[in-house]
């Protein structure tokens, strides 16, 4: 007498793990893009906030703070949007944020803002999505002595963030 086996044969295990794994695989594509986006949306937010807060100071002090400060914690640049933390923190924000991704370093959250005299200002801020730079600055051409702020003869080098 032939004794019936219970189970699966390989075959159907190699084809159940295929569909699991083609499953795992388009579950983690469209979680890396929620990511890409939630990263990009904490970016704009931040730096809406941090516009703010210089429209504020401008309003106090009538011109932007410089790009000078020292509180670079971390970053080797003196462009970190942390040189702000000593005009901005506490008065106008709780504190300085932070690239979610780029923290304070010098691909993070840059602020430049030309010498003495001079009323504009620029933050660039690298977007995951399409993977370049865009800047949010003063309407008003950032031009002058001191820093160029990302400008080729006053135009500046990267577009408006959307």
């Amino acid at each position: 007498m032939k004794k019936l086996s219970r189970g699966f044969t390989l075959i159907e295990l190699i084809v159940v793990i295929a569909i699991i794994a083609l499953l795992a695989s388009i579950i983690l594509v469209s979680l890396s893009n929620a990511q890409v986006k939630g990263r990009d949306s904490k970016r704009a937010s931040d730096l809406a906030q941090t516009v703010r807060a210089l429209e504020l100071y401008r309003s106090n002090y009538d011109t932007y703070p410089d790009h000078g400060g020292t509180q670079y914690g971390g970053c080797t640049s003196s462009n970190c949007l942390t040189v702000l933390t000593d005009e901005l923190v506490p008065t106008y924000l709780s504190y300085i944020p932070l690239d979610p991704k780029a923290g304070n370093t010098p691909t993070g959250y840059r602020y430049c803002r030309p010498g003495a005299g001079f009323q504009g200002y620029q933050i660039i801020v690298r977007l995951e999505k399409n993977a370049s730079y865009c800047t949010l600055r003063t309407g008003s051409p950032v031009t002058g002595a001191g820093a160029a702020c990302w400008t080729s003869n006053g135009i500046p080098d990267f577009a408006f963030c959307n």
